[in-house]
């Protein structure tokens, strides 16, 4: 990359798996500070990175999808009742009476939340109706890549075994 051939247009560069790259952040950040037109996005499964410097990288963190989102995923694709009505916050201070009601309210959404846990929380899952598949693919992205593979890597951990007994505990 030669900046004269730049030009001052942006350029874009996508990693994946970012993590795997030996010293990774510090790379990324010696690209940033030399070409100001750069813009880098990067993923990773388990990617520890230092934010909060000026122009420095931005972190952007994706969790799953929290039940609430589930929920508006899934029952719009499988027309449940419209009337349950999905409570933004948690009823903290309320009555047991509004309690009762808030309980009897959500217990259709009782085989949503088995079927949620089951599938992690995972966006490609939500809409996988083959259980089998949905096993699969949770056996290879969070076991095998993300638990025996990563995170041993990325943190300098032996005994990735010992990892996975703790996962299945």
């Amino acid at each position: 990359l030669r900046r004269d051939e730049l030009g001052g247009a942006c350029v874009y560069f996508f990693f994946d798996d970012i993590q795997l790259s030996f010293d990774w952040e510090r790379s990324m950040h010696r690209l940033i500070g030399s070409y100001p037109n750069v813009r880098i996005i990067a993923s990773g499964t388990v990617t520890p990175l230092s934010c909060g410097e000026d122009d420095g990288p931005m972190l952007l963190h994706l969790p799953p999808m929290s039940f609430y989102e589930y929920c508006q995923v899934s029952l719009k694709a499988e027309n449940l009742a419209p009337s349950i009505a999905l409570p933004e916050q948690g009823s903290v201070h309320a009555i047991p009476q509004e309690l009762r009601v808030l309980a009897r309210s959500i217990a259709p959404l009782r085989k949503q939340f088995v079927r949620y846990m089951y599938t992690g929380g995972f966006p490609k899952l939500v809409m996988e109706e083959d259980s089998v598949r949905v096993q699969r693919m949770i056996q290879e992205a969070v076991i095998n890549e993300t638990l025996l593979a990563d995170i041993p890597t990325c943190f300098n951990i032996r005994g990735g075994t010992e990892l996975h007994k703790l996962f299945l505990y």
